[in-house]
């Protein structure tokens, strides 16, 4: 049986009255920090009492749109054991505005090639903030260290380095709705890029341990940390070819880890345009390519506002929910 739990944490529009009339239970919060991590450890100790530690928790965003079978999915998929999953989360565009569209391209293309390859060598996906699942007593061990905004990536971190898997569920579809206006792309890119930094300086133990644990690891750290790709390959192109001009009479590795950055960077391009033809839409996808540069003003924009808003909690999201919910979790006894 599922019980589905609303979390109203610090709303200011009709997400409470929504909630009562459609969820289980709801909790509302107004005190503290604001924070999909804070929420969700506040609503942890609201329900302790009753809660039992095979319980599976299923965490989905505001405006996430859950698939008719998400939770028959969740059960069929999930082996004696895990403690943590993480469902197929499909972008959904509902304004057709550029930056939307980028958005979902992006992340279709990492779907359909960087995660079907994870799964299928057994490493680890990164939880993606909604659609993410857990026994109640993994969340409840690994969630009170979270100390940034990215609670997702973190916890792949934290996870990931104590060897604990995560696997991917295919069959758990959930649908996440692309930012609507590039105010909110703009403000979403700029808490990534925030909670990036502070991934680094709170995490420098838990890379260091995946970066020794070879392509396991590596893949996690990809993942997480080289975004934006839009980013990172302008960057590794200029390293490239600043590593080119090194003289290599007196600095020889020089020549060759230069050749390694622009094999890596042919490589990551090769890969964006295989997963882009081979996506539906032909195309419309490559149309949509020709917006990359306002999709590179966005992330620009994203990490100016990264470092001049301090530690203001930046809202990506309308203020009314897509899907007519307020952050939510659904509680499962099964």
């Amino acid at each position: 049986m599922a019980v589905l739990h609303l979390v109203a944490d610090h709303c200011h529009d009709n997400t409470e009255l929504i909630g009562r009339a459609l969820a289980d239970e709801v909790h509302v919060r107004n005190e503290g920090l604001p924070g999909k991590a804070q929420a969700l450890q506040w609503w942890l100790q609201q329900t302790e009492s009753r809660a039992a530690p095979w319980q599976l928790v299923i965490v989905v965003d505001a405006d996430s749109i859950l698939a008719p079978d998400f939770i028959s999915g969740v059960v069929r998929a999930w082996p004696e054991g895990l403690g943590v999953g993480q469902g197929r989360v499909v972008p959904l565009i509902v304004r057709n505005h550029p930056l939307a569209r980028l958005a979902a391209l992006s992340e279709m293309v990492e779907l359909r090639l960087w995660e079907t390859w994870r799964s299928r060598m057994g490493w680890p996906a990164r939880l993606r903030g909604t659609g993410m699942i857990f026994r109640r007593e993994v969340l409840e061990s690994y969630l009170p260290q979270v100390a940034t905004q990215v609670e997702d990536a973190e916890l792949t971190l934290l996870l990931a380095a104590a060897g604990q898997h995560i696997a991917s569920l295919e069959g758990a579809v959930v649908y996440d709705p692309k930012p609507v206006t590039a105010v909110h792309a703009v403000r979403q890119r700029a808490r990534w890029l925030r909670g990036q930094m502070a991934l680094v300086r709170h995490r420098p133990r838990e890379i260091l341990r995946l970066l020794g644990r070879g392509p396991r690891g590596w893949s996690v750290l990809a993942s997480v940390l080289l975004k934006p790709r839009s980013l990172v390959y302008p960057a590794a192109a200029l390293l490239a070819g600043l590593l080119q001009l090194a003289p290599t009479s007196s600095w020889g590795p020089a020549l060759w880890a230069g050749r390694v950055v622009l094999a890596s960077l042919a490589f990551g391009t090769l890969t964006l345009l295989v997963g882009v033809l081979t996506l539906p839409g032909r195309r419309q996808n490559l149309k949509t390519l020709l917006w990359t540069p306002l999709y590179l003003v966005a992330w620009a924009l994203g990490a100016c506002l990264a470092l001049t808003s301090g530690g203001v909690w930046l809202r990506s999201r309308p203020p009314s929910p897509v899907a007519g919910l307020g952050p939510h979790v659904a509680e499962s006894e099964t």
